[in-house]
């Protein structure tokens, strides 16, 4: 399941490099292939989304693998005891709200200052500003809801692969999630918010044996 701004396409070369598993990936709502929503979604409905999808096609005994945002849904899903999924692997996850810094606040303070008086500043990143209303709306209830009080209530085994150098999403929130999650692990590679993908070979080997583990 692909992150924020991804599609598919990001996961291709995972598929590619797995033998003797059947692979299935996915355009989130918005994204790729997708239809784009009408109203604006939260978590929930990307979570109600690809149980559809997994009831739909009758998979079981399932290896998540997740990354970024994907790793949101994953995590809620895997939170229901959603009994088709044996395995799950997030890489890079989001779903721990950061840590806000000074710089984040005073941000945050000149926006709520300046909308009184009807003043727009162009605020956020450039990936953000590039959405549609609609999403712009999807990405705000998605990214303010925590996932941290879920990941004690994860039962099954879980492997977590994180970058490094992640600014995305900093490997201090990997560290949360292997100490929230009960049956977890953490491996770390030398890489970005896509260690994935620069690490491709090495990720490949690893999720191929833990999905058959």
């Amino acid at each position: 399941m692909h992150g924020w701004g991804g599609s598919l396409d990001s996961f291709m070369g995972v598929a590619r490099n797995i033998q003797n598993h059947r692979i299935t990936l996915l355009d989130f709502y918005g994204f790729g292939n997708s239809e784009h929503p009408e109203n604006p979604l939260c978590l929930d409905d990307y979570v109600e989304a690809v149980k559809e999808i997994i009831e739909f096609y009758d998979m079981k005994n399932l290896t998540v693998c997740a990354h970024s945002f994907g790793g949101r849904v994953a995590i809620k899903l895997a939170s229901q005891n959603f009994p088709y999924i044996k395995r799950m692997l997030l890489t890079d996850s989001a779903g721990v709200l950061p840590k806000r810094g000074l710089s984040y606040k005073l941000k945050v303070g000149a926006y709520k200052f300046f909308k009184k008086f009807n003043i727009t500043l162009k605020t956020g990143s450039q990936d953000y500003n590039l959405l549609s209303d609609v999403m712009k709306k999807t990405f705000v209830n998605v990214v303010n809801e925590d996932l941290t009080p879920l990941l004690s209530e994860i039962n099954i085994p879980v492997l977590l692969i994180w970058g490094d150098k992640d600014k995305d999403t900093p490997l201090y929130m990997a560290k949360i999630m292997e100490e929230k999650i009960p049956d977890s692990a953490l491996i770390i590679f030398h890489g970005s918010h896509f260690c994935y993908i620069e690490c491709l070979s090495d990720f490949t080997i690893i999720l191929q044996k833990f999905a058959e583990g």
